[in-house]
């Protein structure tokens, strides 16, 4: 769109109606833009945060069982010894 001529186009942009409604469009534009990435990234940090919660949790959790485990097989051996013992 050559309306302007021989201006150069920041000058096109600058001057004019349709210069600030192009301005403004692109302003939202970028506005609506860095809003997405920031809501994307701090869904990403929340699935992240999400996703190491559960991890430490089942971690947790198993280390929990097995320590729960070896806390049984160790009770038993202890009950044995007591049995041979008594």
């Amino acid at each position: 769109s050559e309306e302007g001529g021989n201006q150069s186009p920041s000058v096109a942009i600058e001057g004019g109606h349709r210069g600030r409604q192009l301005r403004d469009a692109i302003k939202s534009a970028i506005k609506s833009a860095i809003k997405r990435r920031n809501q994307e990234t701090q869904s990403r940090d929340a699935i992240k945060r999400a996703w190491r919660r559960a991890r430490t949790f089942a971690i947790k959790r198993r280390n929990q069982q097995y320590n729960q485990e070896g806390m049984e097989a160790s009770t038993g051996n202890q009950r044995q010894s007591e049995a041979i013992r008594g």
